[in-house]
Protein backbone atom coordinates (compact mmCIF):
# COMPACT_ATOMS: atom_id res chain seq x y z
CA UNK A 1 0.00 0.00 0.00
CA UNK A 2 1.51 2.94 -0.95
CA UNK A 3 1.91 5.79 2.00
CA UNK A 4 -0.65 8.37 0.62
CA UNK A 5 -3.44 5.54 0.98
CA UNK A 6 -2.09 4.52 4.36
CA UNK A 7 -2.07 8.43 5.31
CA UNK A 8 -6.09 8.85 3.98
CA UNK A 9 -6.94 5.71 5.68
CA UNK A 10 -5.84 6.66 9.30
CA UNK A 11 -6.71 10.42 8.86
CA UNK A 12 -10.46 8.79 7.68
CA UNK A 13 -10.64 6.60 10.82
CA UNK A 14 -9.24 8.76 13.09
CA UNK A 15 -12.04 11.52 11.83
CA UNK A 16 -15.43 9.19 11.35
CA UNK A 17 -14.68 5.81 13.66
CA UNK A 18 -14.24 4.39 17.32
CA UNK A 19 -13.42 1.66 18.28
CA UNK A 20 -13.96 -0.52 21.21
CA UNK A 21 -13.02 -3.35 22.88
CA UNK A 22 -14.03 -5.98 24.64
CA UNK A 23 -12.53 -8.60 27.35
CA UNK A 24 -14.25 -11.95 28.17
CA UNK A 25 -13.41 -14.09 30.20
CA UNK A 26 -13.40 -17.94 28.92
CA UNK A 27 -14.86 -19.53 31.45
CA UNK A 28 -17.76 -16.99 33.44
CA UNK A 29 -18.37 -15.86 29.36
CA UNK A 30 -18.19 -18.84 27.87
CA UNK A 31 -21.70 -19.35 26.41
CA UNK A 32 -20.95 -15.54 24.52
CA UNK A 33 -17.51 -16.73 23.24
CA UNK A 34 -19.24 -19.94 21.74
CA UNK A 35 -21.91 -17.79 19.42
CA UNK A 36 -19.59 -15.49 18.88
CA UNK A 37 -17.47 -18.19 17.24
CA UNK A 38 -21.04 -19.02 15.37
CA UNK A 39 -21.27 -15.98 13.60
CA UNK A 40 -19.97 -15.20 10.00
CA UNK A 41 -19.55 -11.35 11.13
CA UNK A 42 -18.89 -10.60 15.03
CA UNK A 43 -19.20 -6.89 14.32
CA UNK A 44 -22.38 -6.85 12.18
CA UNK A 45 -23.98 -9.43 15.08
CA UNK A 46 -23.44 -7.62 17.85
CA UNK A 47 -24.33 -4.16 16.30
CA UNK A 48 -27.66 -5.95 14.88
CA UNK A 49 -28.94 -7.15 18.69
CA UNK A 50 -27.78 -3.30 20.30
CA UNK A 51 -29.94 -1.86 17.43
CA UNK A 52 -33.28 -4.52 18.13
CA UNK A 53 -32.32 -3.45 21.85
CA UNK A 54 -32.66 0.44 20.86
CA UNK A 55 -35.97 -0.19 18.89
CA UNK A 56 -37.88 -2.14 21.62
CA UNK A 57 -36.57 0.32 24.23
CA UNK A 58 -38.34 3.17 22.30
CA UNK A 59 -41.19 1.16 21.59
CA UNK A 60 -41.27 0.41 25.43
CA UNK A 61 -39.93 4.07 26.36
CA UNK A 62 -37.86 2.47 29.09
CA UNK A 63 -34.73 4.73 27.41
CA UNK A 64 -33.88 7.81 28.79
CA UNK A 65 -31.58 10.25 28.10
CA UNK A 66 -28.77 11.83 30.89
CA UNK A 67 -29.50 15.06 32.19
Amino acid sequence: MSDNKVRYIAEYSKKNCRQVCLKLNKVHDAEILERLEQVASKQGYIKALILADIQKGEKDGYWQKNP
